[in-house]
């Protein structure tokens, strides 16, 4: 699998998880060393930042979530 789509593998377990997702699984599941998988999960969070995407990635020494971005915290309160 290549880099980019690793990383949308990482975005898709994460988006149907809801819930953190341990680190461990998603090194099982996509067969990467914990550097690897942390190279890849900072370059998604990285990209996230810099498009001002509506979700953000939270980021453990144990797990990882996506999240909604606090920058639309007012907007997502009104829909809701």
């Amino acid at each position: 699998m290549q880099k980019k789509e690793q990383i949308g593998a990482i975005e898709a377990m994460l988006f149907v998880a809801g819930d953190p997702v341990p680190v461990l699984e998603l090194q099982r599941v996509l067969d990467l060393t914990e550097l690897e998988l942390y190279v890849l999960l900072q370059e998604l969070q990285g990209q996230y930042k810099q498009e001002c995407r509506g979700f953000q990635l939270s980021i453990t020494a144990e797990t990882a979530q996506l999240l909604s971005n606090n920058v639309y915290a007012d907007c997502v309160e009104r829909l809701l």
